[in-house]
């Protein structure tokens, strides 16, 4: 299933036309291995934080969306790998988590 922020990585990928395979040589891993950050399979490195906005010369803004993307991601896959919880409380773990997470910007 495709991530939050595998659709900001696509996106990106068609705003520079650029495919899967170019994306991944500048960011030095596999084709494969994208992929399956896309679809949440594999975790998303922080530093693409710092390094997809660069790469890119994406904004700001931008920069901040991935930021809040990946860390819900990590907090999303935290709930679904490692717990064994209903759908609801996975929901208010990742609620609680993201209110934390907004207190610190």
């Amino acid at each position: 299933m495709l991530t939050e922020f595998g659709k900001i990585i696509i996106n990106i990928r068609n705003i520079f036309t650029e495919g899967r395979k170019n994306m991944a040589d500048k960011l030095e891993i596999s084709e494969g291995h994208l992929s399956g950050i896309e679809e949440g399979i594999r975790s998303t490195p922080y530093e693409w934080i710092e390094l997809i906005p660069k790469l890119y010369n994406l904004d700001l803004d931008v920069k901040n969306n991935l930021q809040y993307i990946i860390r819900y991601t990590k907090a999303e896959s935290i709930c679904k790998e490692t717990l064994a919880l209903d759908d609801e409380t996975k929901e208010m773990i990742i609620s609680l988590l993201l209110i934390q997470l907004k207190e610190k910007r």
